[in-house]
């Protein structure tokens, strides 16, 4: 999904809707919607389940020690992993956990967070991939603006996050865990409209 979108945003084609999570006749699948040019709706889907040859699951009990393991080394908070536990969503490869992200909703808004990937599975598309996934879920909620603290602003950009200033969060999301000090006050805030590409 993440490469069509890629491709969508460069053609300058405006989304419709999505991504989003729907149910296709064989199970979960995330979708985008766009006109072509004869003005016809077209969706694109792929499977809510899969990442290529990975598998995405909602993140289990099992899944705990591996992600707090990622995290840990690639320097992400484990502050405030409770609260966003229940909506992560992980990438197991051969039944081993390689890749999670999560979103924190407050209301309306959504946190981002706990993005990371499997430092020998890094630059094929499943952190992007994750993140899409993340915010369709977060839509299916009510997401309408998605906010994430961050080191890396280059890669969020490409995106479609903006920097902001910390001040510009949400009341809500200034009390989560993130901003009362997992992560530094050097972190960059960034947000996103909608949600969607």
């Amino acid at each position: 999904m993440g490469q069509v979108l890629r491709r969508l945003r460069a053609a300058s084609v405006p989304l419709v809707a999505g991504p989003v999570q729907r149910t296709g006749a064989t199970g979960a699948i995330v979708s985008v919607y766009f006109f072509d040019p004869d003005g016809n709706l077209v969706e694109i889907a792929a499977r809510a389940d899969r990442i290529g040859a990975f598998d995405v699951h909602s993140a289990e009990p099992c899944d705990r020690l591996p992600v707090e393991v990622m995290l840990t080394g690639a320097d992400l908070p484990l502050d405030g992993l409770d609260d966003a536990w229940p909506h992560m969503l992980v990438v197991r490869d051969h039944g081993r956990t390689v890749a999670a992200a999560g979103i924190e909703m407050y209301g309306a808004a959504g946190l981002l967070r706990s993005v990371v990937v499997d430092a020998r599975l890094r630059g094929q598309g499943i952190g992007e991939e994750l993140v899409w996934r993340s915010l369709a879920r977060g839509r299916a909620r009510g997401l309408d603006t998605a906010w994430l603290l961050t080191f890396v602003p280059d890669w969020f950009e490409r995106l479609g996050f903006q920097p902001v200033a910390r001040t510009a969060a949400p009341e809500a999301l200034r009390a989560s865990a993130e901003f009362r000090g997992a992560c530094p006050e050097t972190a960059v805030l960034m947000t996103k409209r909608g949600g969607c590409g």
